[in-house]
């Protein structure tokens, strides 16, 4: 899957940006945890953040985009932390 690009500067637009450093995330149900990459750690914080951004510019189109580019990626992650 081509990068969403569109999608990935409406987040950065939003204030989520990416760290210069991969980072430690954990589900907070299970407690599975991992250390991500950058671009992921972005995607990870807006998709788990996504109520708190409601109102502002983006879409659930973006959300979608952002979850499914997550998953494809990162899917050990993705299904670890997030689904």
């Amino acid at each position: 899957m081509k990068e969403p690009t569109k999608t990935i500067e409406r987040i950065k637009a939003l204030g989520f940006t990416e760290p210069t450093e991969p980072q430690l995330r954990q589900n907070p149900y299970t407690g599975i945890s991992h250390i991500i990459v950058p671009q992921a750690v972005m995607l990870y914080d807006f998709i788990t953040t996504k109520q708190f951004v409601c109102g502002k510019d983006y879409t659930r189109t973006d959300w979608d985009k952002a979850r499914y580019w997550f998953a494809t990626q990162w899917s050990k992650e993705y299904y670890d932390l997030l689904d």
